[in-house]
């Protein structure tokens, strides 16, 4: 597991996503905080369903670089610090 990257799904649920569709979410690695973690708390989005998550995940698999890491870890200190239950 790194640092940045999509969160790693319980079993059950991973089950469920192992779809054509949804299946470009696992060529990145998994990680501890990600695109849409702090994509939901940086804009103060109150609902993501699953498949925006779904397609954050493939999005950051398709755009994975430092840069983007970087970005990544940053947004997730200031978004640890806010008070919505997310």
């Amino acid at each position: 597991m790194s640092l940045v990257g999509n969160r790693p799904l319980p079993l059950y649920e991973a089950e469920k996503l192992t779809t054509d569709a949804a299946i470009g979410r696992f060529d990145a690695p998994a990680g501890l905080t990600g695109l849409w973690q702090v994509t939901k708390r940086g804009k103060g989005k109150k609902d993501m369903s699953a498949v925006e998550r779904i397609e954050l995940d493939i999005k950051y698999a398709k755009h994975v670089s430092p840069k983007m890491d970087l970005r990544i870890i940053g947004q997730t200190f200031p978004a640890l610090l806010q008070s919505e239950n997310v």
